[in-house]
């Protein structure tokens, strides 16, 4: 007999939606009901018994808050990277020829671990934003990305303009945003809203 209505009045009966553990195991494999001695008595729905990785949560409007924020945080990073790689006349004059002279003398593999570190992250924020699974290893990238970046300033000695009391504090809140956002992205994904 049809369960979904109860016999007054055609109410549905919302208990229909609800199946004991022990008859909902094996369900989404195959689409063949078999009994598995998962639980006694306790009730579930179909949709707590679904692993976390396949649920499609509701997006939370921190999510867009933090992907808004972050996108337009590392695009500063990449216009800087895209200004500093093609010599952009304008930027360059404000730099002094020590600063120049350091640029000039990175190697080409360096400026490979900076475009990983600036593109990582942006690619991070925009899948963010998408609400992809892929966000936690672009962010992931870009970390690797900048610390080899600013281990290699460690064990050389650039000039002072980068090396000053506000570069070291810029350089930390880099640190402090990549890193944030790495821990939210997982977080994320563990609660099930990107996928």
């Amino acid at each position: 007999p049809d369960r979904r209505h109860s016999r007054r009045g055609g109410a549905p009966d919302r208990t229909a939606l609800m199946l004991p553990d022990s008859r909902l195991d094996g369900w989404f494999d195959d689409g063949i009901m078999r009994p598995q001695p998962y639980g006694e008595g306790r009730m579930v729905s179909v949709e707590e018994r679904q692993p976390v990785e396949e649920r499609r949560l509701g997006a939370p409007g921190h999510l867009w808050v933090v992907g808004v924020i972050s996108l337009l945080w590392n695009s500063f990073g990449c216009l800087d990277y895209i200004r500093t790689v093609t010599r952009d006349p304008v930027a360059m004059a404000q730099l002094t020829p020590d600063t120049l002279a350091y640029l000039d003398a990175m190697p080409a593999w360096l400026t490979g671990f900076w475009a990983l570190g600036v593109w990582g992250s942006l690619a991070g924020s925009l899948l963010l934003i998408a609400r992809s699974r892929h966000a936690v290893p672009a962010f992931g990238l870009s970390l690797l990305g900048l610390a080899i970046s600013q281990g290699y300033q460690m064990m050389t000695e650039p000039p002072p303009e980068m090396s000053g009391t506000a570069m070291v504090i810029f350089t930390g809140l880099i640190w402090g945003m990549l890193l944030l956002l790495l821990w939210y992205a997982s977080a994320m994904k563990r609660t099930g809203v990107l996928r």
